[in-house]
């Protein structure tokens, strides 16, 4: 693995990724949106660097340890388990889904068939490892935030708070807006993207197009 693949096996790490990139393009005061680990991401940039953030718009990403359904079950087992087995397995049974008809195997086939599996491992660790005060130091961000749903992930109709799906009472309590995205669970672009976009544009409050 060579240098940049192993810096960014973190999701700290990766925000200063970002945070060179923007540098890169003389970018300040920037509007940032990410999803699951990219939402943890984007709050790691905002603590990092508030010179580049303006607002944050989180789509549940990861805000306490323990991580979601995917990275759980990613790092329920050893690395080199995960490399050598339990991964290969499961993009063996995305292609043949795929090849079955499965919409939902084909794009993840898409999205998934070409990444570092020691990556997808460690970066599954990062999140299941964040630090205890994560969550605290996300509340406690000087700066407009905006954290959005899936509906059928959304606690006030699961009646489950999950690393990714915090509280929104408790979210609504420190300042932060909420929105949910209609008709999906965590893969809100994927499945519904026509009112993702609806709600990025209403927590932007610019129309969409």
């Amino acid at each position: 693995m060579n240098g940049l693949q192993t810096l960014i096996t973190r999701c700290k790490n990766h925000a200063k990724i970002v945070a060179k990139i923007l540098d890169h393009e003389g970018l300040q005061k920037c509007v940032i949106v990410g999803h699951s680990m990219g939402g943890t991401v984007a709050i790691y940039l905002a603590m990092q660097r508030p010179d580049l953030v303006s607002e944050l718009i989180v789509c549940e990403g990861n805000v306490t340890p323990g991580g979601g359904m995917g990275t759980q079950y990613f790092t329920s087992v050893s690395e080199t388990e995960f490399v050598t087995t339990l991964f290969p397995k499961l993009l063996a049974k995305w292609r043949k889904d795929g090849r079955d008809g499965d919409t939902e195997a084909q794009w993840r086939c898409g999205a998934w068939e070409d990444v570092d599996f020691t990556g997808i491992y460690r970066n599954s660790k990062s999140l299941v490892d964040l630090p205890a005060n994560f969550k605290q130091s996300f509340l406690s961000l000087p700066l407009k935030r905006t954290f959005v749903y899936g509906e059928e992930t959304y606690p006030e109709n699961t009646g489950e708070i999950k690393a990714d799906a915090p509280d929104p009472s408790e979210l609504k309590r420190n300042g932060i807006s909420i929105a949910v995205v209609p008709g999906v669970g965590h893969d809100q672009m994927i499945f519904n993207p026509n009112a993702f976009v609806e709600v990025l544009s209403r927590a932007l409050d610019r129309p969409a197009h």
